[in-house]
């Protein structure tokens, strides 16, 4: 089973995620993801042989009561998949912004998790009062960057996560490094 929800739409050579990028999508029993980032919709996926996608449909509590992609999001997400196929030049340029924010926060002295070429930045900041204060002073500048906090992490620790988009100009990304280093340091995150 594969959870793919940050690398659809973001690697393989037509966007096709982590199957497509290692080209393994033949030993793949149940793939599943979010329509939410790259394809911008809402909802998820799940793929697997018939045989278990009825049995799901019948059998996961998640899906007794669940109603169906309304048609005009239906419609939005296989538009999103189009531009997908045919988007390498814009996942080459996301790859490139990951690369230069993650290269800047961690110049800034913050730890940086996860590939430099995924658009999900995930920052450790450790303990989660310090979190909360972290992501307040982004909030105060005008940046919103989600926090991650238990049950998404370990109980009292933290992180932020900025999501990149293919949209994002050089200038969006120059003043999240000069923010969050700024910050990193107004809270002794980070060296003076």
């Amino acid at each position: 089973m594969v959870a793919d929800a940050h690398a659809i739409g973001v690697i393989g050579s037509r966007g096709g995620g982590s199957p497509d990028y290692h080209g393994c999508a033949e030993g793949i029993d149940i793939l599943m993801g979010c329509m939410d980032k790259a394809m911008g919709g809402t909802g998820g996926y799940l793929c697997g042989s018939k045989p278990l996608i009825d049995f799901l449909r019948i059998a996961a509590i998640s899906s007794v009561l669940s109603s169906a992609l309304p048609c005009a999001m239906a419609g939005a997400v296989i538009a999103a998949i189009d531009l997908i196929e045919n988007g390498q030049e814009l996942r080459e340029g996301l790859r490139d912004k990951s690369r230069y924010l993650k290269r800047g926060l961690r110049e800034a002295g913050l730890a940086v998790l996860g590939s430099d070429d995924l658009p999900s930045v995930p920052v450790l900041i450790g303990p989660e009062g310090l979190g909360v204060a972290f992501a307040n002073r982004l909030m105060d500048r005008g940046i919103f960057c989600p926090l991650f906090r238990w049950p998404a992490m370990p109980f009292g620790q933290s992180r932020l996560r900025a999501s990149l988009m293919a949209r994002h100009e050089q200038s969006h990304l120059d003043r999240l490094i000069e923010s969050c280093g700024e910050v990193g340091r107004e809270l002794g995150l980070v060296g003076r």
